[in-house]
């Protein structure tokens, strides 16, 4: 696998299938039609709208806020992430979170597998709690719906939203509870291998608190302005004047707060909602719509030796707004205001398409080079997207529209409503994911065509006897050892054949069978590798295998 991407590994096993005539070519493929895996495909946008507009930032600042021991974030984190994970796909749930704990661990010191580790557990869990919680519950949603339609299993209905709850929501307080009050316990002596000392280039920057943001009437502590790693509050000047910078002092619309800060902790600060660089020129274009460049100025430009509060000067034709400078690799220490600027000085500026025509001959700027993956949240939208989520959960629960329907139809309502554009949507879709959806489905048919699952769902009856409740606990251990090893929708969709013959053999509802396979196709906590947000949270947690491997075992 690691030679070649997962995606690849599957189609390729889909081809052997193909050529070796194990199932038909209709079949094999019939996963790329299937109603879970378009259902997967209909929610990315869905969760691309819900993060591009903030509100999940939003949320998770008014949760989280500023824990002062380890039990106390595992209670603020851990909850959340799995009521949320039970809503929205893990992969970019996880990827929000990261950042957050990251930030949490250095301001408040807490040690960092209490906080990653359970990040990612908690987002397993939470994700067996509900019909859209999870691919893999989805995979096997739209298996049933094949099943029903060609016959198999009459008198079933299909999964509704909320049918997983009865087993995943047990087993995630249950985890939860496991994750907050014993693990912590267990990996105390792990510590984490991430330097807490900022190296590189430091900026001098200057932000101004918005006016009813959500930073405006918070206090320093409770924004983790006090003691942060990578960036240092240096002075808050409000109506001209300077003000003690306490823990305690509450911030105002308007307040201008100066930092110093590494190249990183820069672009979160100009990220953070609630504060705009101080010093720039109007631009017309929204925020949202902005990006990130650094800039070496040039010797022939117009605003060397002018003060940056002079700017912009008459004639400007520029539209950005200044987020850091930083002189010979350093934060100058005079204020930013009063700072003249320099050739040679390096700066970060937030730009909008303009920037590049304006500044194509490079007159006042000798290097210009765009910064990726940076984005301002349009928070004006958190609200409406909000709302659209809601929309799409209340109207699968009570029966009105299929999911598939209502993912649909909260896509096209973010599009309008303007939480997200055309090009987001289209790029939120993780391709890879879909094909190894898709082409594992495949394998399903090939499993059954075989005779493979009938072997082994006789190999299964013979372990569990008579007795449905030991067959499901067969099921359910074979299940996760088989998800440890390979990807869950693979392990789905070989075992839905397997539990399909078992319910046959045993003559009772399959219905059980679907939700133990949902729930443990998920519980990878044996392997590390096991699931994708493990090895996401595997960095950050300055975890090794033989570390993280006994906890694994323990969960």
């Amino acid at each position: 696998m690691g030679k070649f991407p997962t995606w690849l590994v599957f189609i390729a096993t889909l081809t052997a299938m193909m050529t070796l005539k194990l199932a038909s070519p209709q079949a094999l493929v019939k996963g790329f039609g299937n109603v879970g895996v378009l259902t997967v495909a209909s929610l990315f946008p869905v969760a691309a709208g819900m993060y591009s507009t903030g509100a999940i930032s939003l949320l998770c600042q008014r949760v989280i806020g500023q824990p002062k021991t380890a039990t106390s974030a595992n209670l603020r984190i851990l909850p959340p992430v799995a009521i949320a994970r039970a809503f929205l796909n893990n992969t970019p749930m996880v990827a929000m979170m990261i950042p957050v704990v990251r930030d949490l661990k250095r301001q408040t010191g807490l040690a960092a597998p209490t906080l990653f580790m359970g990040l990612s557990f908690a987002s397993i869990l939470g994700g067996n709690m509900t019909l859209i919680g999870g691919a893999v519950n989805l995979i096997v949603a739209g298996m049933i719906v094949d099943a029903i339609n060609s016959g198999e299993l009459r008198g079933m209905k299909p999964v509704a939203i909320f049918d997983l709850a009865w087993v995943g929501l047990p087993a995630a307080v249950a985890g939860l509870l496991y994750l907050i009050f014993v693990a912590p316990r267990l990996l105390r002596e792990i510590k984490s291998r991430e330097t807490t000392v900022p190296t590189g280039r430091r900026y001098l920057s200057a932000f101004k608190v918005q006016s009813d943001s959500n930073l405006d009437g918070k206090t320093l502590q409770e924004v983790g302005f006090v003691s942060p790693v990578g960036f240092e509050l240096l002075s808050i000047r409000r109506e001209g004047g300077k003000v003690a910078s306490t823990p305690e002092k509450k911030l105002r619309g308007g307040d201008v707060l100066a930092f110093t800060a590494s190249a990183d902790s820069l672009l979160g600060l100009w990220a953070m909602i609630g504060l705009v660089p101080a010093y720039g020129t109007a631009m017309k274009s929204a925020r949202h719509q902005h990006q990130l460049v650094e800039v070496v100025v040039s010797p022939n430009a117009s605003a060397v030796g002018r003060r940056i509060s002079e700017l912009p000067l008459p004639g400007n034709s520029y539209e950005m707004m200044l987020v850091g400078v930083s002189r010979d690799g350093l934060a100058p220490e005079q204020s930013l205001g009063d700072l003249r600027v320099a050739a040679g000085d390096a700066a970060v500026l937030e730009v909008n398409d303009s920037f590049f025509y304006e500044n194509r001959r490079e007159t006042d700027f000798a290097m210009t080079k765009p910064l990726e993956g940076y984005k301002v949240k349009r928070v004006d939208k958190a609200i409406t997207a909000i709302l659209i989520t809601i929309g799409m959960i209340a109207l699968t629960a009570a029966g009105v529209v299929s999911m598939l329907n209502a993912a649909l139809l909260a896509t096209f309502a973010m599009l309008i409503a303007g939480c997200l554009t055309s090009e987001e949507a289209w790029s939120s879709l993780q391709w890879e994911t879909l094909v190894v959806l898709g082409a594992a489905l495949g394998l399903e048919s090939a499993v059954t065509a075989s005779g493979l699952s009938e072997t082994a769902a006789k190999l299964c009856a013979v372990l569990g006897g008579s007795s449905p409740r030991i067959a499901l606990g067969v099921l359910f251990v074979l299940t996760i050892l088989m998800t440890n090893i390979i990807s869950n929708a693979a392990t789905a969709a070989f075992m839905f054949p397997v539990a399909l013959s078992m319910s046959q053999m045993l003559g009772v509802s399959f219905k059980p069978l679907a939700m133990i396979i949902m729930v443990a196709a998920s519980c990878a906590f044996i392997n590390p590798a096991g699931f994708q947000t493990n090895l996401m949270v595997q960095k950050d947690g300055g975890y090794t295998r033989l570390e993280i491997l006994p906890e694994w075992e323990c969960h």
